[in-house]
């Protein structure tokens, strides 16, 4: 089973998140791929269904952006939310929509929200909440009534692959809510202290990987170097 891959870009996707009023379209659930989420995919039959369950996947990254290219999808750019989060939480706030912050840990999102909210002044956070917490646990379940009780237009959740695409059909299957959006690690690059963003020059060409391997060479030698190399096999061996 394929891979789903929405080919959108940053200004419709900005659009697709904001414009609709929450009342007059039906709940759904936002994610991406790249060259990790598609390796995680391979590996776990479970994310694959996730991942073709949500309404859009954008291209994250360079990696699957020349993929899909070769295979005759047009993806006209990389698609990466720390590039375009400010511009997406200025159309949000400006329209009128009330967003929501569920990650991380260490009130990670709360120091997030904080962050934001001074780069946006008018932005609306409705609620902020960890995301350290077991798929069926209480603390799941208050996660989740407390968000039905806030009633955001838009839930960013930032828990990691697989958890967060799992969760966010949750949220919109079960829970209703408006619009759930996987954002993986962004908390972090907007939070002052936690994680730095590659140069501009860097992600425009695709290189982001390769900052983040510099910053952190450890803990992220097996997803980047062992993971890219992966990815490449499957896609040469991928009829």
């Amino acid at each position: 089973m394929s891979l789903k891959l929405t080919p959108c870009g940053v200004d419709e996707l900005v659009d697709w998140l904001t414009l609709p009023d929450p009342a007059t379209v039906p709940p759904r659930a936002v994610g991406y791929l790249n060259a990790h989420t598609v390796n995680l995919s391979h590996q776990d039959g479970t994310l694959k269904q996730s991942m073709n369950k949500l309404d859009v996947v954008y291209a994250d990254g360079m990696a699957v952006v020349k993929e899909a290219r070769l295979r005759g999808i047009v993806v006209r750019e990389r698609v990466s939310a720390a590039d375009f989060l400010v511009r997406f939480l200025w159309v949000a706030a400006s329209r009128g929509r009330p967003i929501a912050l569920v990650g991380g840990k260490n009130r990670l999102a709360e120091k997030c929200a904080m962050n934001l909210r001074e780069l946006v002044p008018k932005l609306e956070v409705v609620l902020v909440h960890d995301g350290f917490f077991m798929p069926g646990s209480p603390e799941e379940k208050e996660v989740v009534d407390q968000l039905c009780a806030a009633r955001p237009a838009i839930v960013l959740l930032g828990m990691g692959s697989p958890r967060q695409e799992a969760f966010a059909l949750r949220l919109r299957d079960e829970a209703r809510l408006p619009t759930v959006w996987c954002v993986g690690a962004l908390f972090e690059y907007f939070t002052p202290g936690v994680r730095r963003h590659a140069p501009l020059w860097m992600r425009e060409r695709g290189l982001e990987w390769l900052f983040r391997l510099m910053q952190e060479p450890r803990r992220m030698a097996r997803r980047y170097v062992i993971g890219n190399i992966r990815f490449l096999f499957r896609c040469l061996s991928f009829k």
